[in-house]
């Protein structure tokens, strides 16, 4: 789905990222992790061409892996859908906010056609928002607000969904809606999943595939078993993982 090879960043004469070399499976929930620092966020950072990075970042675009900066702003937005960490809070109403998700598929002053307006309502849902539409979103809970977000994405009606950090403001209850809601796009819909978790335990337990980050440098890859196996985490964050009846616990 995505491929990222020699990918190296600097900011403000900083090395954030050194030679990062990845593969994003199709249909697959990859977890970022790493400490503080690491360059987790960075990383998605240039994935949405935010930042100028040296390498290759490619996508599987017209039956070939293509140069992410060769393919047209809107193309990408057609196949990619970014939540990034810090979400705007705009007055404006939920529905508004995911008919933004159309955005790609329509000519400037073009209207939303009637499969537009199909393809929002799906989205508010699936994602269970429609007692919500009406509200002003500067007006919700944080949930709630992740969710109007979540749904806006889902209109956006992309292969893969990138997500940075989204429960960080959420308490135990609406991460793990959050988080399940976001296991049944990828079960259900068949979508590729590249998220950011600062919640190593949630990372471990939803995750197919995980990528270890640590102090801009790749530590590892790959299927969640073998990451945990390689023993690389506990040796960096300093814990003790331990498998009972098919769950990951931290000790």
């Amino acid at each position: 789905m995505l491929k990222i090879s020699n990918l190296c960043l600097s900011l403000n004469n900083k090395e954030v990222l050194k030679e990062i070399n990845l593969f994003i499976r199709e249909g697959k929930l990859t977890t970022i992790i790493g400490l503080n620092g690491s360059g987790k966020s960075s990383l998605i950072n240039c994935i949405n061409q935010t930042y100028k990075y040296n390498g290759n970042i490619c996508l599987f675009h017209n039956k070939d892996y293509v140069n992410i900066k060769e393919i047209k702003q809107t193309e990408i937005a057609k196949r990619i859908s970014i939540l990034p960490q810090v979400l705007s809070n705009p007055h404006i109403r939920v529905i508004d906010l995911v008919k933004m998700g159309r955005s790609p598929y329509r000519s400037i002053g073009k209207k939303l056609t009637e499969s537009d307006y199909q393809t929002i309502n799906f989205a508010i849902k699936e994602v269970g928002i429609e007692n919500l539409s009406e509200k002003y979103v500067d007006e919700l809970s944080g949930g709630e607000r992740q969710k109007a977000f979540l749904a806006l994405m889902l209109a956006q009606n992309t292969d893969m969904l990138i997500l940075d950090e989204p429960t960080t403001y959420l308490d135990l209850i609406n991460e793990k809606e959050f988080l399940e809601l976001i296991i049944l796009l990828k079960k259900n819909y068949g979508k590729t999943i590249l998220i950011v978790m600062h919640n190593l335990n949630n990372a471990l337990n939803y995750s197919d595939d995980l990528i270890f980050l640590d102090k801009g440098k790749l530590i590892c890859s790959g299927d969640k078993k073998d990451v945990i196996n390689s023993h690389l985490i506990e040796s960096i964050f300093k814990i003790t993982i331990k498998e009972i009846d098919d769950k990951y616990i931290m000790i």
